[in-house]
């Protein structure tokens, strides 16, 4: 049996500590925000809690499956999802108090979704976001606790995919060059 990559995705979500403490200090109640790449909504719960009910949150993903998945787990009014790439994040004509944007940008062409980003943001608007500047998408640190993650997390990644029938391995590992465009951004 196919196991849906929206479901397998979400057994493997992780909460980066950094984005959470920047979300709890630069998101204010009322806030409307756009969870850009929201994938399975790990980050909604929290976004949520920080614009309350008379915050916004409007969750885009280039993926249908991921936008489906979404839509039965989050059904509240100040909620909105819709499937749209960064790089016509413009085209919702609405301003935004802040972008949230974890581990996505760098599968955007960079330039293109920063400058959507900035159009979509109200004056003295914020993004915050994250993207991994190292040759390995999971590595965190070099620190024991880091590499028990990484191991933990591959091999729970080979599992799923062996239980779900999914042949293709994906790759981890990929050179990012483009840090340097993303700091200049």
């Amino acid at each position: 049996m196919t196991m849906n990559i929206a479901k397998l995705y979400d057994k493997q979500v992780i909460l980066l500590k950094p984005l959470l403490n920047e979300i709890k200090k630069q998101i204010k109640k009322g806030d409307s925000v756009v969870d850009l790449g929201c994938g399975t909504g790990a980050y909604i719960k929290v976004l949520e809690k920080q614009v309350g009910k008379n915050g916004k949150i409007v969750c885009i993903d280039n993926n249908k499956q991921m936008i489906l998945y979404c839509r039965k787990k989050f059904s509240k009014p100040n909620i909105l999802f819709k499937r749209l790439s960064a790089e016509k994040l413009s085209s919702l004509v609405k301003k935004f108090d802040v972008v949230f944007a974890s581990l996505v940008l760098q599968f955007t062409k960079a330039e293109r979704a920063i400058s959507e980003i900035k159009k979509s943001l109200k004056p003295n608007g914020k993004l915050i976001f994250s993207i991994p500047l190292y040759r390995t998408g999971i590595n965190i640190g070099f620190d024991e606790e880091s590499k028990k993650f990484k191991f933990e997390f591959e091999k729970n990644l080979k599992d799923e995919l062996k239980k779900a029938d999914i042949k293709n391995k994906p790759s981890l590992e990929y050179t990012n060059f483009r840090s340097r465009l993303f700091k200049r951004l």
